[in-house]
């Protein structure tokens, strides 16, 4: 092996602008992980809403983005997160997923794609990713069909 070839392949899905301009404790953690992994010769992929893909980031080997729902804490039956994420699965190699929401998508895409890729997920404010045991604000259709949607793609 060869300084040149990268050590593996990680992707973070970042929930908003956070990764390239931190302003919160997970934006900086995503933001210093990355660059680390980066100048540590690690490809860095990054997946962010598409609403916040004007804010490059320069370490990043790619960026892709998806269209998130109106709640954010909905990604996991986002079509697009979804669809997004397994075509990043499709173009890359990657070895590690970090992220702080879409854990279940994530996770569901990767072993449908028979990806040996370790989910890692960053705990923070952890009460908040389980709002809808308590408010369910996620339509009918949603709750249904996010499981089933994973699974088909």
């Amino acid at each position: 092996m060869t300084s040149d070839t990268p050590l593996g392949c990680v992707l973070f899905v970042s929930p908003g602008v956070d990764i390239a301009s931190p302003f919160s404790g997970q934006g900086t953690r995503f933001h210093h992980l990355s660059a680390g992994l980066a100048g540590a010769n690690w490809r860095v992929v990054t997946l962010v809403p598409n609403d916040v893909a004007g804010d490059l980031i320069p370490w990043a080997d790619a960026t892709y983005t998806y269209v998130q729902s109106e709640n954010p804490f909905h990604t996991d039956v986002t079509p697009s997160y979804l669809t997004t994420l397994a075509a990043i699965m499709d173009d890359h190699d990657i070895d590690v997923i970090h992220l702080s929401r879409g854990v279940f998508g994530a996770s569901a895409i990767a072993a449908r794609r028979e990806s040996d890729a370790s989910v890692v997920y960053a705990a923070q404010n952890v009460e908040a990713e389980h709002q809808g045991d308590f408010d369910d604000t996620a339509p009918v259709d949603s709750r249904d069909t996010g499981p089933r949607t994973a699974a088909a793609i």
